[in-house]
């Protein structure tokens, strides 16, 4: 398959395409990639492929917890988090942020709360929901910085089960900016760019993917 460029301007934390006939200059790095991207939100059926994890999404969205290469998970835009026979607490940290067209945005509870609800959405293509299904939607607690859901307890099934999910940490692995999304097709948006539906760039990472040129990068 052809190879494409892909830029990533470290000045400003930028991620764009530029044509591989143009040479790279100043503060600008280009990388060959094996294939492209059909979209960016790598949680629909469309996207879920490794390559439009490593052109963006990777380095632009963040979660709850990381996995290391090691396998050990640790936290990232928490502070703390625990697991019980009832449900999960997380402890936003304080100094979470998004980036969102060059505003600093708190993360809250209501990105996570966005994002459960998104992903256990029956309506939306969503590849796998494991973890986020043990979850009930509907159910949540907040007070300031922390956030506690509840495990589901009726209407089990071997798609949507019930009770604590052993793997806790995978879940909110990375989180949905719901301050950006409002009237954001989920199974659509991000074909291009990881925005708000103003078609700003939104970011919880150390970069953000402002735009993306099939063919080109």
């Amino acid at each position: 398959m052809r190879g494409l460029s892909v830029s990533v301007v470290l000045a400003a934390a930028l991620l764009i395409g530029i044509s591989s006939a143009h040479p790279a200059t100043g503060r600008v790095l280009v990388v060959g990639a094996e294939q492209g991207s059909a979209g960016f939100n790598t949680r629909v059926a469309c996207c879920g492929d490794q390559w439009s994890s490593w052109l963006g999404a990777e380095e632009a969205l963040r979660g709850a917890f990381v996995q290391t290469p090691n396998g050990r998970w640790v936290p990232q835009l928490v502070s703390s988090a625990t697991a019980n026979a009832k449900g999960i607490t997380y402890t936003i940290k304080p100094d979470a942020f998004w980036y969102w067209g060059g505003k600093r945005v708190p993360v809250t509870y209501a990105d996570f709360v966005y994002t459960l609800q998104q992903i256990d959405n029956p309506n939306n293509e969503v590849v796998d929901r494991s973890g986020y299904a043990n979850l009930d939607p509907t159910r949540f607690t907040h007070s300031g910085n922390r956030v506690t859901f509840f495990w589901k307890t009726k209407e089990c099934t071997d798609v949507s089960p019930c009770g604590p999910y052993g793997n806790w940490q995978s879940i909110f692995s990375s989180l949905y900016p719901s301050f950006a999304l409002h009237g954001a097709a989920f199974d659509s948006m991000w074909a291009t760019c990881i925005c708000g539906s103003d078609g700003q760039p939104v970011s919880d990472g150390p970069y953000y993917l402002a735009s993306y040129t099939p063919g080109v990068g």
